[in-house]
């Protein structure tokens, strides 16, 4: 009897960390089906799964109708996430999964079409952005040739009025602290560099 199962590789660009790739299956298991068969068959595929694609995230879904899931959720870790009824009062349809953790709870939506069972969606989680902390370094280009400029610059200076006609200490520092940072602002100005 053939089964219908449909697996997919998929290579989000942002992974949950220490898995390699999510392989997802569809699934459709009719009533009639011998349970079994499918059931065999999962576990060849699941099987296969984990030794080609070591560290992957698993979420085979679908209509499995009352197939008995637990040695599939046992074998490979996998959990239940739908949590209400997809069909009437009964739960036929699964996602399973060992990623259970980055999922956000799954949203029961309408039918689609002429379907009698209420479809799914779910979501990963948001991640928590890290804080974005930004810091601002203020700096001078201190490269040998910067220095030798504001040497050659203090060398050249003028001061403009005698140091012994001033009487504070305050007084004869004030026209050398002018003339550096002149020299400083003009010849290595400060500059802001913002990191994250």
């Amino acid at each position: 009897m053939a089964k219908e199962v449909l697996w997919a590789k998929l290579r989000p660009t942002r992974l949950p960390r220490g898995f390699s790739s999510i392989i997802s299956g569809v699934i459709c298991h009719p009533p009639s089906a011998p349970d079994s068969q499918m059931q065999d068959h999962l576990l060849k595929c699941l099987s296969s799964i984990e030794s080609q694609n070591p560290n992957c995230g698993i979420l085979p879904v679908g209509d499995l109708n009352h197939l008995n899931e637990a040695t599939l959720k046992s074998n490979f870790h996998l959990k239940q996430i739908i949590h209400f009824p997809t069909r009437g009062k009964s739960f036929l349809d699964r996602i399973l999964t060992n990623i259970k953790e980055i999922y956000d709870k799954v949203i029961e939506r309408p039918r689609i079409g002429l379907s009698d069972h209420s479809s799914v969606e779910i979501q990963p989680k948001l991640r928590a952005k890290p804080s974005q902390l930004k810091k601002t370094i203020i700096s001078r280009d201190l490269r040998p040739s910067e220095k030798h400029a504001m040497q050659i610059y203090l060398e050249n200076v003028h001061v403009p009025r005698p140091l012994d006609t001033v009487e504070t200490c305050a007084e004869k520092v004030s026209p050398f602290e002018n003339i550096i940072n002149m020299g400083l602002d003009f010849i290595i100005p400060v500059r802001s560099k913002t990191i994250h």
